[in-house]
């Protein structure tokens, strides 16, 4: 079987507005695997999923 994995970044402040945020249902059959949240100055999170099968 073929793993899918897909990574997006989500952010927070005013980075926010210029970006719309991932949602539960665009994300529906993917399995959160790591989420390396922001350090310092900045201001995005990083998302790994994998298509559950």
């Amino acid at each position: 079987m073929k793993k899918t994995s897909v990574l997006y970044r989500a952010y927070t402040d005013m980075r926010g507005i210029l970006y719309s945020p991932v949602t539960d249902k665009e994300t529906r059959g993917f399995h959160k695997e790591v989420m390396i949240l922001p350090t310092g100055n900045m201001n995005n999170t990083s998302v790994l999923i994998r298509k559950i099968v």
